[in-house]
């Protein structure tokens, strides 16, 4: 048994979403495939959505501004892969700080390329500076994180074998639009054989000042290891002027309390019930899940991140969260609080967590079950903490935002990540995006969107020094 597994529901009333709205959905693309890796960006008046293979912009009462149009669109008469490929596995990324969006997604059809667009204003509908990186082998699995001098990426490259790797690239000069410098270092070679690592995302108001930057992390991609059960934080220093001169170390390995991510006795099978079917969907279980969101609370800096794992050795799938915080300038990350959350016999998968302005922590999550006391075909739902509650719980009570009408019945794949942001100009809300299946079927996802606002004061609580 999981020794940190909230069994009960929180005391405060949860609130079902202010606004809920259709996002990208599967017959948006010129064929059906599957996973749809549905994930967003939130700016002061926009919200981006990206699916594979399709994005989709949106004012922030979820009416349609522009698309769903195929993602390498923006790489029109750009040249290469990125133009010519839509491959997939998008990014959708806001920058409070400079209030730009990046998107993202890989080209591998042709060679092994990473595609990166920024806005070139704070206006998504507008234009952007293009950008094409390629990369030895395939750069599988992109996951990005912002900070204010560098765009992070790890990705999962496959060649002769996998080989984790953190990146780089010169976020200032894509900003300006000038040419960008790629660094890559291997943290397979770094700690051996390791997957699923992340990037650190710095989020915030609209109204701060001055940036989150690799020099003030005390670690800046983040992953989970066993043997002992651990987080491993690790520093990416870039040099761009003199790449060689760049380094990747391991910074701080914290203690965590135990946990299983093995499902079905493997990597990957299937192992997440659905009812009145046979097809069980994957945990993913082995990746830290989108995003590694950092922010600024009282001063000092403050990291979410979650995983899945079998709370009690009879697969059934929760889901395991932590709370970090690096106290003073250049502090070591230290873990502050953890939880796992599975009130009930159904399975709880593929999260996504961050904070809202006030520094209070917010989770949305997939929930299925055969329970013959609680059948639950795929429902989209959160649950939160407010900021003082006693640690390691959310206490305010899941809440559905939207109930699973169907069953996937093939294939196995869901996810394969969702994405919770915080929006930059309300400090009680955040925005969530997840997969769901409208009647029982194959390969016929659709998305929904959703923001939370959860109760209390609406002052931000992040405060940077200049």
């Amino acid at each position: 048994m999981d020794s940190l597994l909230q069994t009960t529901e929180g005391t405060v009333n949860g609130v079902a979403p202010s606004i809920s709205f259709e996002g990208p959905e599967v017959d948006d693309n010129p064929g059906g495939l599957a996973p749809p890796d549905p994930n967003i960006a939130v700016g002061p008046n926009h919200i981006v959505a990206s699916v594979n293979v399709v994005t989709e912009i949106y004012d922030k009462s979820g009416n349609s501004l522009v698309g769903p149009f195929p993602l390498n669109d923006l790489w029109s008469g750009f040249g290469g892969p990125c133009e010519n490929d839509n491959d997939g596995y998008p990014i959708a990324l806001y920058d409070p700080f400079n209030n730009r969006f990046v998107l993202t997604q890989f080209a591998v059809s042709t060679g092994q390329h990473l595609c990166v667009a920024v806005s070139t204003s704070a206006d998504p509908t507008g234009s952007y500076y293009l950008y094409a990186f390629d990369f030895v082998d395939f750069p599988d699995y992109p996951k990005f994180g912002i900070t204010s001098d560098a765009l992070l990426v790890s990705v999962r490259n496959f060649g002769a074998s996998l080989d984790m790797q953190a990146a780089a690239m010169d976020y200032p000069a894509m900003r300006m639009g000038d040419p960008s410098t790629l660094i890559v270092h291997s943290i397979t070679d770094l700690l051996g054989d390791v997957d699923g690592f992340l990037p650190i995302n710095a989020d915030s108001s609209i109204n701060t000042v001055g940036g989150i930057s690799v020099g003030d992390t005390p670690g800046n991609f983040v992953g989970f290891e066993q043997g002992p059960d651990r987080l491993e934080l690790l520093q990416l220093d870039p040099d761009f002027d003199t790449p060689g001169n760049s380094t990747l170390t391991a910074v701080n390995s914290l203690s965590v309390a135990p946990f299983d991510p093995s499902f079905c006795g493997g990597l990957f099978p299937g192992c997440i019930d659905q009812p009145s079917t046979t097809n069980d969907l994957d945990a993913l279980s082995y990746f830290m899940m989108h995003r590694a969101a950092t922010r600024l609370i009282d001063g000092d800096l403050h990291m979410v991140v979650n995983h899945t794992v079998d709370v009690d050795g009879t697969d059934r799938a929760g889901i395991r969260w932590y709370e970090l915080a690096s106290t003073g300038a250049g502090g070591n990350w230290e873990v502050v609080q953890s939880g796992t959350f599975s009130p009930d016999t159904n399975d709880r998968w593929m999260g996504s967590a961050s904070f809202n302005g006030r520094g209070d922590i917010l989770i949305g999550y997939s929930v299925s079950g055969e329970d013959p006391d609680d059948t639950t075909p795929p429902d989209i739902r959160y649950a939160a903490q407010i900021r003082g509650t006693p640690s390691g719980l959310l206490n305010v009570s899941e809440t559905t935002i939207l109930e699973g009408p169907g069953v996937q019945t093939n294939p196995s794949r869901w996810g394969d990540y969702t994405a919770m942001v915080p929006d930059p100009s309300d400090p009680s809300a955040g925005w969530y995006i997840n997969q769901y299946i409208p009647i029982d079927s194959a390969f016929n996802w659709r998305t929904r969107i959703a923001k939370i606002s959860l109760p209390g004061d609406s002052v931000f609580n992040d405060r940077f020094e200049d």
